[in-house]
């Protein structure tokens, strides 16, 4: 790979600063009826809450920072939103707890399987530690209570946040905080260590006895015996100030800098930051048994079993997980993923930092859907175009005289669509002229949409690409013959010809354009953004090109595939029985592909590069 491709493409060796920076990049789907072509916006409770029938009933709900985790009744783990996947040795599990970047799952027997960001050693489980009742992440570390009633931590010390103290005795619990731990005593009484900036270490002296402890960034909460809540440390935002009529308390969650707690009545109230803002609970939410607070979003569990979450949706950690259904197209897009159900059903997943991943209202019935960089679009069954998401471009407003639509395709920040009048009309980001349509193009029978190129194919059989030319991704081969379909990428472009056979040229760094010489017969190629992906005509995959989240290795237990699609840097698959699967980058839940938590269900796992 050149400097120059590098510095276009893989703008940082970091996963998540790739995210933010790389925004440019997109490799979408030929738009052929085959295939599918800095504030934060907030959603109202109202919009980004959701209920999920819980038949199987609920063990734990745990909401982290972008991520949610439920354990069911069958003892079944299930994780949706940001670096949500959870690896195939983690099978039967009765707790979970999530940190900053790391999980950690305790089995039956008592063992414990931590995984995800290593970087101070808190996924790394303590080989001595024996037989554990009790996990508890956050921050960049991890603690457990021992059967032998002990605390052990491990990860992050640099406030001294896992320096159990000598003396601490038989233990309950243990709640990590961000940069502090407390434990709760056989004897309930709460001991703190480490960071203690704001006081959130210092325990009240008169705190009474305790059964439940919970610590967050910078305060900690304890509920006694008569159900009383005390709060102390940072309280900059009225965290630690416990509200005087709530009644007697039941269980209280803190994360962060706000806090919620139940009553014995199943009322929830909640303070701290974000009180008036993205934490305002729905005004239907009835009797909750159990309540978790996220870093910017809480999830619940209502008495009648029903499962409901508000707040930060950006990561789709607030988004509903039900089955997907059968499902007839896919779209990727650089951190979201898209598919068009049987019966024209949208679902979204993955990165809405834009509201890329929530559906507008009254959506109806769609027959193609289009995933950009931060935005969606979406041709209905009346012919008519409707775009949602990021439109710092322009890239969503659709121009009012478009008129009816045939096929279109969404690129990075801008939009193509194909009338059917046979016109060519794009929209958005313009930043190498590629939105200027060639005036003596004439019909075209299909079109695709790169990162700053579009090509088309011409009613007559004739490529013709345009935009920027900085690889050659705009330079096709003389010799090509008939071509069947086109897929232009990030920076650089591929054709199936008439006789199966792929072509591929522009950007070959990682080489994502040089065809592996045993690839036989294809029926259908998708670029990504530094990786292509074709289907065979015995309905298998093959992928190529970068693999730094595993994009181009392609699972073993597919079975026949239908279609394909290349996203920047994941890959999705329709498989012949209308299953969705995923594998590779998972930094926004983009590969973790929606299923029903609450029943029985096959959890397919996507390979995630820590």
């Amino acid at each position: 790979m050149t400097c120059k491709e590098a510095s276009m493409v893989r703008c940082s060796s970091s996963p998540f600063i790739m995210l933010l920076l790389c925004t440019l990049l997109v490799g979408m789907l030929s738009a052929q009826p085959t295939e599918a072509a800095e504030s934060t916006p907030i959603p109202h409770p109202s919009d980004s809450l959701f209920q999920t029938a819980a038949t199987a009933g609920s063990v734990q709900i745990v909401a982290g920072m972008g991520q949610t985790c439920i354990v069911n009744q069958a003892r079944e783990l299930y994780c949706w939103g940001a670096r949500s996947s959870v690896p195939a040795h983690i099978e039967q599990v009765t707790q979970v707890s999530i940190g900053v970047r790391h999980f950690c799952a305790l089995a039956p027997d008592g063992t414990l399987r931590c995984w995800g960001n290593n970087e101070y050693g808190q996924v790394v489980v303590p080989s001595d530690i024996g037989t554990i009742i009790q996990v508890s992440a956050n921050g960049m570390h991890t603690c457990a209570v021992t059967q032998a009633r002990e605390v052990s931590c491990w990860g992050w010390n640099a406030a001294g946040q896992i320096m159990v103290p000598t003396d601490l005795g038989s233990a309950t619990q243990v709640s990590a905080g961000g940069h502090h731990t407390c434990a709760l005593t056989t004897g309930g009484t709460v001991r703190c260590w480490g960071s203690n900036t704001y006081g959130q270490a210092t325990v009240p002296s008169d705190l009474g006895t305790v059964v439940q402890v919970s610590a967050a960034d910078f305060h900690t909460c304890a509920r006694t015996t008569g159900g009383t809540l005390r709060c102390w440390g940072n309280n900059q935002l009225g965290q630690t100030t416990v509200p005087s009529d709530f009644g007697v308390i039941t269980q209280v969650s803190a994360k962060g800098n706000h806090t919620c707690a139940l009553n014995s009545s199943g009322t929830l109230r909640c303070w701290g930051e974000g009180s008036s803002g993205w934490m305002a609970m729905p005004t239907n939410l009835g009797a909750i048994a159990q309540v978790s607070v996220g870093m910017t979003h809480i999830c619940t569990l209502t008495t009648a079993g029903t499962l409901r979450c508000w707040g930060d949706n950006r990561y789709g950690q607030a988004t509903a997980t039900t089955d997907l259904g059968t499902v007839t197209q896919i779209s990727t897009g650089m951190a979201h993923t898209c598919a068009r159900t049987a019966n024209g059903v949208l679902r979204c997943w993955g990165d809405n930092e834009y509201g890329q991943t929530t559906n507008p209202s009254n959506l109806g019935s769609i027959s193609q859907v289009g995933s950009g960089t931060f935005h969606t679009c979406a041709l209905m069954t009346d012919r008519s175009l409707r775009c949602w998401g990021d439109n710092t471009h322009g890239q969503v407003t659709v121009p009012t005289d478009l008129g009816s639509v045939a096929r279109m395709s969404v690129g990075g920040h801008h939009t193509c669509a194909l009338t059917t009048s046979g016109a060519l009309r794009c929209w958005g980001a313009n930043s190498s002229s590629h939105l200027a349509v060639p005036n003596n193009l004439g019909p075209i029978s299909q079109f695709s949409i790169g990162m700053n190129h579009i090509c088309a194919l011409t009613s007559s059989g004739t490529l013709r690409c345009w935009g920027a030319n900085d690889f050659g991704q705009i330079s096709p081969p003389s010799d090509l013959g008939t071509i069947s379909q086109i897929s232009a990428g990030g920076l650089h472009t591929c054709v199936l010809t008439a006789g199966g056979g792929v072509r591929c040229w522009g950007a070959n760094g990682s080489g994502q354009a040089t065809i592996p010489t045993d690839l036989g017969s294809v029926t259908q190629v998708s670029t990504g953004g530094v990786h292509t992906c074709v289907l065979t005509t015995h309905g298998r995959v093959r992928c190529w090109g970068a693999n730094w989240y595993g994009e181009t290795v392609v699972p073993d237990d597919l079975g026949i595939v239908t279609q394909v699609s290349a996203g920047i840097y994941h890959t999705c698959v329709l498989t012949q029985s209308g299953d969705v699967r995923c594998w590779g980058d998972n930094t926004g839940g983009q590969a973790t592909v929606p299923r029903n938590p609450f029943g029985k269900h096959t959890v397919y796992l996507p390979f995630v590069r820590r």
